[in-house]
């Protein structure tokens, strides 16, 4: 996903900053992709932490998101990721975030949501993993971002037991 969004880009990014890090699965596909960026992930779910995080991250937050991008709102990063996050928000919530992260990106961000709509509630008692809005392909492109790829996806719902995952990408 990064090397698409940077595939015009005049050089490797020097800094990302991975929004809702979760596990720090990003992190470790990153690395082992050869990106040698300075690497910050920011999670607010502090049970998450695990030895990818030190691993693979140069700095970890244990900070909401949207706490963190209205704090950090005179920063930028190269490169923003917002993998499995938005979702989890409220519209509103969502909207400022990525108005946020558009003053943020030097070079840009990749988003991935799910785009069907099916309830999550919180899992292994993370209040932060309940689905509280459902994203639509119109929406985020209205919010000036480009799908780049769509499949199908198990949930962890009865109903769907699939569900259609996206991921879009903004460039400066």
């Amino acid at each position: 996903m990064v090397r698409h969004m940077l595939r015009d880009a005049d050089e490797a990014p020097g800094t990302v900053l991975d929004l809702g890090m979760g596990y720090g699965n990003y992190g470790r596909v990153l690395r082992r992709a050869g990106v040698t960026a300075e690497l910050t992930g920011v999670e607010v779910w502090a049970q998450y932490r695990n030895p990818r995080w030190d691993r693979y991250y140069d700095h970890t937050l244990e900070v909401d998101v949207r706490e963190y991008m209205h704090e950090a709102s005179a920063s930028s990063y190269d490169v923003l990721l917002l993998i499995d996050v938005l979702e989890h928000l409220e519209q509103d919530e969502g909207q400022r975030l990525l108005a946020q992260m558009r003053s943020t990106a030097r070079v840009g961000f990749v988003v991935s949501t799910p785009v069907t709509r099916y309830p999550q509630p919180g899992w292994y008692g993370n209040p932060h993993e309940v689905h509280r809005y459902f994203w639509t392909d119109s929406l985020l492109q209205g919010e000036g971002l480009s799908c780049v790829r769509s499949s199908l996806v198990p949930t962890f719902a009865l109903w769907p037991p699939l569900a259609r995952s996206a991921v879009y990408v903004w460039h400066r």
